[in-house]
């Protein structure tokens, strides 16, 4: 169709008339070329922060989930002390008296800090990122629930 690559920038003047037909450093015989290695890196390094911030965001979302597991589980350990208030008139000591367990892989440990015949404080703990800071939660009789500190 096209013989010359003369008449190949002309009819591509004729398709795109605002492009400018001019002679590229390092243009081939067929008047295509490619990338220079500046506007390579240049989408390495965006491509690279996206990712970087994308990595963050999930990270995020991942500790919100898994604490999850806390708030259902010491939500469930409410409702048993209830239950063994209910059948002994005081609450139990132990998580062990009351049959508690978790489904699942278990990240959080839960233990009756305080209990005794009119209330009782449950809490979650977990190390989240492997870090020195502990995630912990708390329940207490009233079944208020309270985040004690971050990981």
């Amino acid at each position: 169709m096209l013989k010359k690559t003369s008449e190949r920038v002309f009819h591509f003047k004729m398709w795109l008339p605002g492009i400018q037909a001019r002679k590229i450093r390092g243009q081939n015989k067929t008047g295509i070329h490619g990338f220079t290695l500046v506007e390579l890196m240049v989408v390495v390094v965006v491509a690279g922060l996206l990712s970087m911030l994308a990595l963050s965001v999930y990270k995020t979302y991942q500790k919100k989930a898994k604490t999850v597991e806390a708030k259902v589980g010491l939500a469930d350990l409410a409702k048993l002390q209830e239950t063994y208030f209910a059948d002994n008139d005081t609450y139990a000591a132990n998580v062990g008296l009351l049959g508690f367990s978790v489904v699942g892989q278990q990240r959080y440990v839960f233990t009756i800090d305080n209990a005794n015949a009119s209330s009782f404080t449950a809490s979650a703990q977990a190390n989240l990122d492997n870090d020195a800071a502990m995630d912990v939660w708390t329940i207490n009789d009233q079944r208020v629930l309270s985040h004690q500190s971050v990981d």
